[in-house]
């Protein structure tokens, strides 16, 4: 069965999902889930440029997922949205049980590895 409010809102639901469903901003919404973190920081954790995240979180703060916070010269961000929170708990729970394409998952973590070692 279908849930009316889901299809009542399917247009919202349609953008969160494509702003969330980009690598970058789903990694930095990750890290902001687990705390508010300057710019810097952030832009340091998710491989961006302070420009180029700068772009990203302006996409992500017209939908309300992130919460922005100024203090002097230095701007902090956190995830300020329970759906996004939901949805990476849910997501976790699904690589945690082996519910993805294990070659899929591989592949990834393998390139993650490389990442880190550089």
């Amino acid at each position: 069965m279908v849930s009316e409010r889901l299809v009542a809102n399917a247009g919202y639901v349609a953008e969160f999902l494509a702003l969330i469903g980009s690598e970058k901003r789903l990694l930095m919404l990750i890290h902001l889930a687990e705390g508010e973190l300057s710019v810097g920081d952030l832009a340091m954790r998710v491989g961006l440029s302070q420009s180029a995240l700068s772009q990203h979180l302006a996409r992500l703060l017209r939908l309300d997922i992130v919460a922005r916070r100024r203090e002097r010269q230095n701007v902090y961000y956190s995830c300020k949205s329970k759906l996004a929170r939901e949805i990476l708990d849910l997501l976790a729970g699904l690589v945690a049980t082996d519910k993805l394409p294990s070659s899929r998952l591989q592949k990834y973590d393998e390139g993650a590895r490389r990442f880190e070692a550089a």
